[in-house]
């Protein structure tokens, strides 16, 4: 069965595919540009995984975290840990991870 991907950046769906191409089977859904947030809330309530909105106009309220159940990863495109979501998401009990950022010297 195929992880079901969510993409709230203006990403197409062949650019999220293509992320995965060779790897993992994926399922993935875009939704329109915002605001949009029914489709938000309805695409990320069975949503494996969620690839947020790289503009941060597509918001994560804490009604939508609440509804991601089956979500097994956020990635969240923000600097540190001063997003949107922070507070939901202590409240809610779910973890996070603060990947160190990597610079590629030639």
């Amino acid at each position: 069965m195929p992880a079901r991907v969510v993409c709230l950046s203006p990403y197409s769906k062949k650019q999220v595919e293509d992320l995965f191409a060779g790897g993992h089977a994926v399922d993935v859904m875009t939704v329109p540009a915002p605001p949009a947030p029914e489709a938000v809330l309805e695409e990320c309530a069975v949503a494996d995984l969620v690839i947020a909105d790289k503009r941060h106009a597509h918001r994560l309220p804490r009604g939508v975290l609440e509804r991601m159940t089956r979500c097994l990863l956020i990635q969240m495109p923000a600097v540190g840990m001063t997003s949107s979501i922070t507070s939901p998401r202590r409240s809610l009990g779910l973890r996070s991870r603060t990947l160190p950022a990597t610079t590629a010297t030639p």
